[in-house]
């Protein structure tokens, strides 16, 4: 992985959601997250595209995946190439398995692989000093201000679900 990073050949691809990808807090299930569990820093590895795992299916309706050209279109507005050396990850290798099934099964890419350790893995190096660098594209300002917004909001009642 940290090849990679300088590899003008290799796309790294975080298929986590978009908070996740930023490291932005969020409320799940009424409570709120400065990253999720499991990981040792918010963030996500240097120089990483982002498309989330779930743009590949169906959502709104009938959770399948979708066509080929819905698929094609998403990768191809991030500038994914198929003539490049893609690494997927999300935080525990289990959305990213998901976006490299369809990258390879479904679209022919030919040369993906799972970084299965994940963000889980690498936020843990860089929390113990292995040296792995990470990347916050929400500046501590703004996380701490979205985080108080947040926790403002979980206070309301009517929001707790």
């Amino acid at each position: 992985m940290l090849a990679a990073l300088t590899d003008t050949n290799t796309i790294i691809l975080d298929t986590r959601e978009p908070e996740e990808y930023a490291g932005a807090p969020y409320i799940s299930k009424g409570q709120l997250h400065p990253f999720k569990a499991g990981a040792y820093a918010r963030g996500c590895i240097p120089t990483a595209v982002h498309l989330n795992w779930s743009e590949a299916v169906d959502l709104n309706g009938n959770h399948q995946i979708k066509s080929k050209a819905a698929l094609q279109y998403n990768f191809n507005k991030i500038k994914l190439s198929p003539n490049k050396k893609i690494i997927t990850y999300c935080q525990s290798g289990v959305r990213s398995a998901h976006t490299t099934y369809v990258l390879t099964d479904l679209l022919g890419y030919t040369d993906v692989r799972n970084y299965d350790g994940s963000w889980i893995e690498w936020s843990y190096f860089y929390l113990n000093g292995q040296q792995v660098p990470i990347e916050q594209h929400t500046s501590q300002e703004a996380f701490d201000e979205a985080y108080a917004a947040l926790a403002k909001k979980l206070k309301t009642p009517e929001i707790i679900q």
